[in-house]
C-alpha cells in the first residue's frame, strides 16, 4: 500500500529539508538516515493501521450497508487500480522536482483525511444517497494516494543503503504485518458486535474509519521526522515539452525485462482482480460468515506471509 505527509514548512535547522526556495536537500550522515529509517517504520505502522481499516473486508461492509450492488463492487474494486494510472503522469512530475518531502506529505495526508467526511456520509444522506458521493470521495482519495507512489518510492531508494534494501523492507513489512494483525481482529470484533447485534451500522463503521483518520494523522507526523536525501539521479530540467515526455516514457520499453515484467502483471492482475470483488461480498451473503471469522482467515494468511518476509528480504539482498 500503499504511503506520507506534510503541509506546512519545516524549520531550516531540519536535516535534509528544504526551505522555501531552497534548489535541493544536503547530504545526510550516517545518524541521519539511521533516523530517517527508524522514522519511516514508525510511518508504516500508522499507515497499516489506516489501511487495514479503510480497505478489504471494512470497506466492502461499509458499501454493502450504504446499497452497493454489483456494479459498484466492482467499482471500489476497480478504482484504486485505474486511480494508479496516475503515477504515469505523477513520475514524470516527480522527476522535475528538486525535492520529493512536501508533495508526497501533502498529497498523502489530504488523501488519507478524506475518510473523514466518508465517515460522515451517513449523518448528510440516507444510506443508499451516500453511495455516489462516497465513490467520489474514495476515487479522489485513490487518486491523490497513487500520485505519491513514485516520489515516494525514489525518495526512499536514495534513503536506504542498496545493500540493504531486501533486509530492511522485509523487516518494515514484517513490522506492518502485524501491526495489520493486532488492529484487524479486535476492529472485526467491534464491528461485529455493533453491526451484527445491535444495528449500529453508522457508529461501527464511523468508529473503525474515525480511529483510520487519526492513524493518518499518526502517519504524517512520522514522516516528517524521515530526513530526505539528495537525489541520487539529477532532478530532469530542459525541455519539458511533447519530445521530453516521449523520450521518458520510452526510455523504459527498451529494456526486455521491463517488458516481460509488464506483461506478466498485467496477466496476473487480470488473474486475481477477475474475481477479487466479489469474494468478501460472498462470504458475508452466501457462507453467512462475520466479519471476525474473515479477518481470522485473513491473518492466518498474514501470518504466513509475515514469517517468510525476512528470508525474502535476504535473498533479495544476495541476488
Amino acid at each position: 500500500m500503499a504511503s506520507p505527509e506534510e503541509l506546512t514548512s519545516p524549520p531550516p535547522e531540519e536535516p535534509g529539508v528544504p526551505c522555501a526556495g531552497a534548489a535541493a536537500p544536503r547530504e545526510l550522515n550516517r545518524l541521519e538516515v539511521l533516523a530517517g529509517l527508524r522514522a519511516s517504520v514508525w510511518e508504516a505502522s500508522t499507515s497499516t493501521i489506516w489501511g487495514a481499516l479503510t480497505t478489504g473486508t471494512f470497506l466492502t461492509g461499509y458499501a454493502l450497508w450504504l446499497g452497493a450492488g454489483s456494479a459498484a463492487l466492482g467499482l471500489i474494486t476497480a478504482i484504486p487500480i485505474f486511480a494508479g494510472l496516475v503515477q504515469v503522469v505523477a513520475s514524470f512530475l516527480g522527476d522535475r522536482l528538486p525535492a520529493r518531502k512536501r508533495f508526497v506529505n501533502t498529497l498523502s495526508i489530504i488523501g488519507r483525511s478524506l475518510f473523514l467526511p466518508i465517515l460522515l456520509l451517513p449523518l448528510l444522506f440516507s444510506p443508499h444517497g451516500a453511495l455516489v458521493p462516497f465513490l467520489l470521495l474514495f476515487t479522489l482519495a485513490y487518486i491523490l494516494l497513487h500520485a505519491t507512489v513514485p516520489a515516494w518510492t525514489s525518495w526512499m531508494s536514495d534513503l536506504v543503503p542498496p545493500d540493504h534494501r531486501g533486509r530492511y523492507f522485509g523487516r518494515r513489512n514484517m513490522i506492518a504485518g502485524v501491526v495489520s494483525m493486532v488492529i484487524s481482529l479486535p476492529a472485526a470484533w467491534f464491528l461485529d458486535y455493533s453491526t451484527r447485534r445491535h444495528h449500529w451500522e453508522a457508529y461501527g463503521f464511523g468508529t473503525l474509519f474515525g480511529i483510520a483518520v487519526l492513524a493518518g494523522i499518526g502517519s504524517f507526523i512520522a514522516i516528517r521526522r524521515q530526513p530526505e536525501p539528495p537525489r541520487k539521479a539529477a532532478p530532469e530540467s530542459g525541455n519539458r515539452g511533447v519530445a521530453s515526455a516521449i523520450r521518458y516514457y520510452r526510455a523504459p520499453f527498451a529494456d526486455r525485462n521491463f517488458r516481460r515484467l509488464i506483461v506478466f502483471n498485467t496477466v496476473f492482475g487480470l488473474g486475481q482482480f477477475f474475481a477479487a470483488p466479489f469474494f468478501t461480498v460472498y462470504s458475508l451473503k452466501n457462507l453467512g460468515l462475520g466479519y471476525s471469522t474473515l479477518q481470522v482467515l485473513a491473518t492466518i494468511g498474514g501470518i504466513a506471509s509475515l514469517g517468510s518476509m525476512p528470508l525474502w528480504g535476504y535473498l533479495a539482498d544476495k541476488f
